[in-house]
């Protein structure tokens, strides 16, 4: 009697966790339909980049965004070239190369769901580069990814028949509601990525605007993820995004939402009102469209 009550939930459990894959495959929408999967850019079917970083940069630093790119496909948690192979040759440039570097992945790859940081170390001719993941472990990283798609899968199906305005506050309120600023540990490496923002609920300015990037372009909107400074002298970097509403270009910072939390808070809004960011500078301007600081069509008004 026993070893049959066993087995009936032996069998009970099987039949479940397939009817769950079942309901899985075939109840959802695809993210995207990337038909260029052979491309050495592609990473998932979260997010396919036009390359836009990319193809701003000089022929050294696309050798080095390639190696590093590939380092950041396979997981590896570090690699160690040599310097001068990639243009490095002290100190001073390497750390403006890597900073070029990341900046360009960043905003390229927003679908690395896990990649957070990097930090350096160079000895005499070696350049050694440490990733730093949301989470290290390749099996959360992987089911964050099912859970992910399924949430933008979600979000596609609700914004399906909104114009582009619509869509855009959609998107700034979804962050707003969904994670939090990630106070307590601002300057931490781990919370940087778009793995942050959909699991972990918690995150900083990086990880909401890749998070905007890959949801606007699931949802058929044209935007950036961009780096540089929200004031003049400030000595912290910024993140946020470009939007395309209308042939225009605009800026849209959804941290300002969810550093908020409240709609009801006079500046939850701002990331949305072209003139509460006109202080902001990028850092790479002839990577972007130029923006208008007019107000945002069909968003707020």
């Amino acid at each position: 009697m026993i070893v049959f009550i066993k087995n009936n939930i032996k069998i009970t459990i099987i039949l479940l966790l397939f009817s769950s894959l079942v309901y899985y495959f075939f109840t959802r929408d695809i993210s995207l339909n990337i038909k260029d999967k052979k491309s050495p850019y592609y990473v998932n079917n979260l997010y396919l980049s036009n390359n836009h970083a990319y193809n701003q940069l000089d022929r050294s630093e696309k050798k080095a965004y390639d190696y590093m790119f590939n380092a950041l496909k396979k997981s590896k948690q570090s690699i160690t070239i040599s310097a001068p192979d990639f243009g490095c040759v002290d100190s001073s440039t390497c750390s403006y190369l890597l900073q070029t570097l990341y900046d360009a992945i960043a905003v390229d790859q927003p679908g690395l769901i896990n990649f957070s940081s990097y930090s350096w170390i160079l000895k005499g001719s070696e350049l050694t580069i440490r990733f730093t993941n949301a989470t290290p472990l390749k099996f959360a990283s992987e089911i964050g990814m099912l859970r992910i798609e399924r949430i933008i899968d979600s979000i596609k199906r609700k914004t399906k028949n909104m114009t582009d305005g619509e869509k855009v506050l959609y998107v700034y309120e979804w962050i707003g509601d969904h994670a939090t600023y990630d106070r307590l540990f601002t300057f931490a490496s781990k919370n940087q990525s778009i793995y942050n923002v959909f699991i972990k609920h918690n995150a900083v300015c990086a990880g909401f605007s890749k998070t905007a990037s890959v949801i606007f372009q699931n949802i058929g909107i044209e935007a950036y993820s961009v780096t540089g400074f929200m004031n003049p002298g400030d000595s912290v970097g910024h993140m946020w995004n470009i939007v395309k509403i209308e042939d225009k270009y605009y800026f849209f910072d959804s941290t300002w939402a969810a550093s908020r939390n409240n709609k009801d808070a006079e500046d939850y809004y701002f990331g949305l009102i072209p003139i509460e960011m006109d202080s902001y500078s990028l850092d790479h301007p002839n990577w972007y469209p130029e923006v208008s600081f007019e107000p945002l069509p069909g968003v707020l008004n």
